[in-house]
């Protein structure tokens, strides 16, 4: 399977930088160390880290404390 997959992203000629180790590991289940059944139950896009990226910033940024406990 890493084979395979190894052999698409070198005929793709825009996907040199998705050969480092680690962007493997997370595009493919056959070039990471998590249990498979774990990989495949994970979700496949970036919504809730940008939902929580988006809400960090909602209340303002660089408040002072008093600021920061008076927004929440």
């Amino acid at each position: 399977m890493q084979e395979e997959v190894l052999t698409i992203l070198n005929n793709i000629s825009l996907a040199k930088d998705k050969l480092i180790p680690w962007v493997l590991s997370e595009i493919s289940c056959a070039f990471t160390k998590m249990c498979h059944f774990i990989w495949n139950q994970s979700p496949n896009n970036t919504n809730v880290g940008e939902s929580a990226h988006a809400n960090v910033n909602h209340d303002g940024r660089n408040l002072s404390l008093l600021a920061g406990i008076i927004s929440r």
